[in-house]
């Protein structure tokens, strides 16, 4: 009868201990829960998304939305898959803010392939396929290849061209010029497209003077149907001639 009695009690401390660590963690959980409950975000990097749609894919759960929780998902969790995003950082500073990091892909232009939109970057790598269009990222078409697969390199007949793309785009960046498309003939001829607007560039040479007579006229032909002739321009002439269609 004394055994059993001994036993009860134990048992009944071994329940009181339990209960009193269950306990102690609830509450425990439920302080780190509001204190550590983050409260700004500090996002750098980001241009195809906005701070809100950032928090709203790495911050998606409610453990995500802790300091505690965050710190641990560093160390043990895996990051999110973001389009258009190589990788991203995320530092806690304790104990309610946490700094974000967005490093975007490297991309230059891309093509349409089925329905699809594959980007590349400066050496003609695909980094990306979306339906999702960025801005600032300009269409090619005109291309001939002969494959087609992401993470690879684009089979095309003159690696040179990507070269070319390359340069395009950033004189249009430099010289702050909006196009929609960028086109290349049989010959590899440049074509560039802006609303109703056909801007012929020629083979290539003297792109960046091209470009910035192009940005200096660009606003005289807004709203207008026509083709602009710059690939025979010739800066001691000064001379831009443009064709107005109906």
């Amino acid at each position: 009868m004394k055994n059993v009695k001994q036993g009860d009690k134990k048992r009944n401390i071994s329940i009181i201990i339990i209960a009193s660590i269950v306990a102690l963690i609830i509450i425990v959980s439920i302080f780190a829960f509001y204190f550590f409950k983050i409260e700004s975000y500090e996002i750098t990097g980001n241009k195809n998304y906005t701070e809100e749609e950032i928090q709203n894919i790495i911050f998606e759960k409610a453990y995500e939305k802790n300091a505690i929780g965050v710190y641990i998902n560093n160390i043990f969790g895996k990051k999110k898959t973001i389009p258009f995003v190589e990788t991203y950082d995320v530092d806690v500073v304790w104990p309610n803010h946490v700094k974000v990091t967005i490093y975007e892909k490297a991309m230059t232009a891309y093509i349409e392939y089925m329905g699809v939109n594959m980007f590349f970057d400066k050496d003609g790598i695909i980094v990306e396929s979306s339906t999702k269009l960025p801005e600032g990222i300009p269409l090619v078409c005109g291309l001939q290849f002969d494959s087609m697969q992401l993470y690879s390199k684009l089979a095309v007949k003159d690696d040179k061209v990507f070269n070319t793309i390359l340069s395009i785009t950033q004189f249009l960046d430099k010289y702050s010029v909006d196009v929609d498309k960028i086109q290349f003939d049989k010959n590899y001829n440049i074509i560039l497209y802006k609303g109703d607007i056909k801007i012929l560039l020629g083979d290539g040479s003297n792109i960046g003077e091209r470009i910035y007579r192009l940005s200096l006229v660009m606003n005289k032909f807004e709203g207008l149907k026509g083709t602009l002739y710059l690939d025979d321009f010739d800066e001691n002439n000064g001379d831009i001639l443009f064709k107005k269609e109906n």
